[in-house]
């Protein structure tokens, strides 16, 4: 995927609510609004018998880090069948570009929490030999990935020096 088609977290939320292909001009589109680590998208689609009980209706919750449509459809926050008989495709295929776009290209930006947590998960990884060695590499290698796509390689290569230097200090293993 070229970087002129990533799509950032802020494109996404403008387009959901501008776009006039998503819209469709009926005042059946949906918007949505970022708030925290979450994208909720509301449809404005709902019986309008009652013109004073005229709500936003929730639709679903995309993750920032969302990786893949699979996750919406795991958590039931995407009903593709009601989104495509309601006219939503481009919807469905505005959250697949977006969840194909590398974090580091989406214009998220990790709180000193957020990667307080990521280094705190990978020692925690590290020093967990109660799994199989292939499932630990496996975990290691997704979280290295995780922490490169946010220019976090420097933190990945002290934690892992950091935990080095325990073991060697513990006399598990030899310098």
């Amino acid at each position: 995927m070229n970087a002129e088609k990533y799509l950032t977290t802020d494109e996404l939320v403008y387009t959901i609510n501008h776009s006039k292909e998503i819209d469709r001009g009926d005042e059946m589109g949906p918007f949505a609004v970022k708030r925290g680590k979450y994208i909720y998208v509301y449809r404005t689609w709902q019986d309008a018998r009652d013109e004073e009980e005229r709500k936003p209706m929730w639709l679903m919750m995309i993750p920032v880090n969302i990786e893949s449509l699979s996750e919406l459809h795991e958590r039931e926050d995407l009903d593709a069948s009601d989104l495509e008989s309601k006219g939503f495709w481009p919807l469905i295929e505005l959250i697949s570009k977006y969840a194909h776009t590398p974090l580091a290209f989406r214009g998220t930006v990790l709180s000193e929490n957020d990667k307080e947590e990521l280094r705190h998960r990978l020692m925690g990884y590290l020093k967990d030999h109660t799994v199989s060695e292939d499932y630990r590499n496996g975990r290691l290698d997704a979280i290295r990935s995780i922490m490169g796509q946010f220019d976090m390689e420097d933190d990945y290569d002290a934690e892992k020096g950091s935990y080095k230097a325990m073991k060697i200090k513990a006399g598990v293993e030899s310098a």
